[in-house]
Parts: C-alpha cells; structure tokens; sequence
C-alpha cells in the first residue's frame, strides 16, 4: 500500500469520525477536530463516540471536554500530541513528587 492510500484511508477514517460525532453534538464542534488535525482530532472523536453508550454523560459535559482539550492543544500551538502532552504531564510530575522543593 502506498503512502498516499493509507493517508487518504486516514482521512477517510478520520472524516468519518467526524461525521459521527456530529450526529451526537452540534456541527459546529465538529471545527475543533479539524483544527487539531487528524491524530489529536481521531484520539478525540473516539473518545466522544465511546461515551455515546454512557447514558450519564451530557452532551454540554462533552462539549466542555472537547473545548478544554482543545484549549490545551492551543497552547502547544496544535504541534503536540495529547500522548506527548500526557508524557510532559506525567513526567513533570514525577519531578515534582521526587523533588517537592522544585
């Protein structure tokens, strides 16, 4: 398979996802995965389509998700993954714990 068949097959996946996560919330959410691209924006709509079967998640605690997940991407100007970003988190933390004067 060539590159550039799997990475329309990403896209095609990943439009998809989109798509799904539309029939859960407004459209208009649908413009933060497209900003956060296709591997923070795939890791995302998964999770909204995974709480589709959680019955006590409302649909604004969602969107607050989606919009502060966002945010934290924002402010790595969109250039880091949500796995690298949760390794700097957990790292930092380690220190922190070893180190409590830091």
């Amino acid at each position: 398979m060539s590159l550039l068949a799997s990475s329309q097959k990403e896209v095609a996946a990943f439009d998809r996802k989109i798509e799904l996560v539309k029939e859960v919330l407004q459209p208009y959410i649908s413009n933060y995965f497209k900003i956060l691209g296709i591997i923070n924006g795939t890791i995302l709509a998964d999770y909204i389509i995974a709480t589709r079967s959680e019955s006590n998640i409302s649909d604004n605690y969602k969107k607050e998700i989606i919009k502060d997940l966002f945010k934290l991407s924002e402010f790595f100007n969109h250039q880091k993954s949500f796995k690298e970003m949760l390794k700097m988190i957990f790292s930092y933390t380690l220190t922190v714990c070893e180190n409590p004067n830091l």
